[in-house]
């Protein structure tokens, strides 16, 4: 989702906005219940554009999004589809991604976990252990000669052992 200048929040959008989610406590977690993305994070929709939820909590809570790179809400409970103010705060998408690393979930994208992938893990270690010229290699796999002297110098797949 990309990062848009949000309008004005009239009063009908902040009515709307808490009707989406279940305020359970000042304390607890408040889920969101209305759409969300694919990862759980809350979306709402202002004039037919989509916001991330957790961002416009941050804003009705009078804390306006700062310039990047202070542009990620940060969840103290972990919950991707909490929108309660008290658990969030804006941060750096490093420290977002630390705060996921240290909590135990996040899991990078990397070798046959990424989408794009075109080889998989025995691909690669067929690469590393042939002789051939990496055109040649490239070809029986489907990549380009390039992409395979990045495998076997260690740049790409390097995770693979």
């Amino acid at each position: 989702m990309a990062k848009r200048v949000l309008p004005t929040l009239s009063e009908e959008v902040k009515a709307r906005f808490s009707s989406k989610f279940r305020k359970t406590g000042e304390d607890s977690c408040w889920p969101w219940l209305a759409g969300g993305s694919s990862q759980g994070y809350g979306v709402f929709t202002i004039n037919r554009l989509d916001y991330k939820a957790t961002h416009i909590a941050l804003i009705l809570d009078g804390r306006p999004r700062p310039t990047a790179p202070y542009d990620c809400a940060l969840h103290s409970c972990h919950n991707p589809c909490c929108v309660n103010p008290r658990h969030l705060r804006w941060g750096s998408m490093a420290e977002n991604n630390e705060d996921k690393l240290n909590a135990g979930r996040f899991e990078p994208n990397r070798g046959e976990r990424n989408g794009r992938a075109i080889l998989t893990e025995e691909d690669v270690r067929q690469i590393r252990s042939s002789t051939g010229s990496s055109r040649i290699v490239g070809a029986r796999f489907g990549v380009s000669g390039k992409q395979v002297r990045e495998i076997r110098r260690g740049a790409a797949w390097g995770h693979i052992t």
